[in-house]
């Protein structure tokens, strides 16, 4: 009777292993494959900058500022018509009651100075500083060359004053 029981017992779970409902299986986690988009590919396009072109010679016009290089135009010129024509000079001094004031400009292979000598003079509603004298020099310029970077001097307080003059 025993071995029945064990036999009945044992195919009672036999029979209750297959009537029960199967085990979930257990949650596989795989990754997703990566999604590549398609990518339709095309000649690659360089644009480079175009060279900077040089103006032609024929397309450059040089306006030429003109001035008169005669330093003896000053003469009996005002401080406000000096400073109006040539600006302020690089150098000022005082010696009494005279002024000196100096312009110094690099031209070629040497350098211009002018000197200016300002002196009281006497008018109607009391005294003004005028030109009295001046003074071209330079150690290793032509009388030519002096002119000409006198000139050159004159021309840069214009473009220094207003640029649209040059």
């Amino acid at each position: 009777m025993i071995a029945r029981f064990s036999l009945f017992t044992g195919l009672t779970f036999l029979l209750a292993a297959c009537g029960a409902q199967p085990d979930k299986p257990a949650p596989v986690t795989t990754s997703a494959p990566e999604i590549v988009p398609e990518v339709e590919v095309i000649e690659e396009v360089v644009v480079e900058p175009k060279p900077k072109e040089e103006p032609k010679e024929e397309d450059v016009v040089l306006r030429v500022i003109e001035v008169n290089d005669n330093p003896d135009q000053f003469l009996g010129a005002s401080l406000s018509m000096v400073n109006e024509k040539i600006g302020a000079p690089i150098f000022a001094r005082r010696d009494g009651q005279i002024e000196v004031w100096q312009y110094r400009r690099e031209w070629k292979e040497g350098v211009c100075h002018l000197d200016l000598f300002l002196y009281p003079v006497p008018t109607t509603t009391g005294t003004d500083i005028k030109v009295k004298f001046t003074d071209l020099r330079s150690q290793f310029l032509t009388n030519d060359e002096q002119r000409a970077c006198f000139a050159e001097m004159l021309r840069d307080h214009i473009r220094h004053s207003n640029p649209q003059a040059s």
